[in-house]
């Protein structure tokens, strides 16, 4: 996983000392060439606008630290974006940070959670302290939703994957981990330890473990992730579900498939579309199995999906 790195940072104090005036600070706020990411420290508005949500958290983070008055340690959804893991659905207009010895209150844009801090509990992830990966999975199965809990457990699965070879033991160490923090909370143990057992590395995108939730919901058998049917040219594709009694094959279509250059390697993106019919084909042709698709919009719900797949004449068996 590589940590998401922080937009470029400026204290007011800097600004001032640099020759910038009051006046023309307050003119570059108001224009939105510059954005104040927390009280007396700011980004270009420009890159501001472009940020992902879990790059905005990492920034925050980095904003914070910058002010605050004791070295703060990240946890929750700010961890969890430090780790480089997704943020389904998760806002990052918050910093959330341990509050240890400090009493736990309220301040603007920082939510505090009461607790000790363990060492032990503790990493440096990009030059900040936060929760360990274990502990930050754990938090957000605690508080977050199962979508949200299980996008991110899979994506820090996911490391595990070398050249289509998953370490399953390795992930289940991870796992274990994570399990082993919620033993002394109450809250949502039940809930959190059911949405970490059934990450699974495997899945490459959120959207992919959103609609594995969703699947499971609908009451579908899980499926098999990434499955390998045999290509024209010897090399084999790799279906992103695959239902082995239902004849089933799903793929989740994730924006990037056609607009990210690491996917486009320098394919157009009608070229990039050509090239997936032309998959598609073969795999429907060469198995005899249906293919299903869908994007992020159908996955709005569980109920939405669902109506999507009876749509294709796609239900869950009897």
């Amino acid at each position: 996983m590589n940590v998401r790195e922080p937009l470029a940072l400026m204290r007011r104090d800097e600004l001032l000392s640099d020759g910038t005036g009051w006046r023309a600070l307050a003119a570059s706020v108001s224009s939105g060439d510059l954005v104040a990411v927390r009280p007396g420290v700011f980004a270009f508005g420009a890159d501001w606008r472009r940020q992902r949500s879990e790059q905005e958290a990492v920034t925050r983070a980095h904003a914070y630290a910058l002010m605050a008055r004791h070295e703060p340690v990240f946890s929750g959804p700010s961890a969890a974006a430090l780790h480089g893991l997704p943020l389904f659905r998760v806002p990052a207009d918050d910093v959330h940070v341990l509050a240890g010895d400090m009493r736990a209150g309220a301040a603007r844009g920082v939510v505090r959670h009461d607790g000790p801090i363990i060492d032990d509990d503790v990493v440096e992830v990009g030059g900040l302290r936060c929760t360990s990966l274990a502990r930050t999975l754990a938090d957000l199965a605690r508080s977050a939703s199962e979508e949200t809990t299980v996008a991110a457990a899979d994506a820090a699965l996911h490391r595990y994957v070398d050249r289509n070879e998953y370490d399953e033991d390795a992930a289940a160490s991870l796992i274990d981990a994570a399990r082993g923090h919620l033993g002394g909370f109450a809250r949502r143990v039940d809930v959190a330890h059911r949405a970490l057992e059934f990450a699974d590395g495997r899945a490459q995108l959120p959207g992919e473990s959103v609609s594995r939730v969703y699947f499971h919901r609908l009451g579908f058998p899980i499926p098999r992730l990434q499955v390998p049917v045999p290509g024209p040219k010897g090399t084999p594709y790799a279906v992103d579900f695959g239902f082995e009694g239902m004849r089933l094959f799903g793929e989740f279509d994730g924006e990037a498939k056609y607009t990210d250059p690491e996917f486009l390697q320098g394919r157009t993106a009608q070229q990039a579309i050509m090239d997936e019919k032309k998959r598609e084909d073969w795999i429907r042709a060469t198995t005899g199995w249906q293919l299903v698709r869908w994007m992020m919009p159908n996955l709005q719900s569980p109920s939405v999906f669902g109506s999507l797949l009876r749509g294709m004449g796609v239900r869950p068996p009897a």
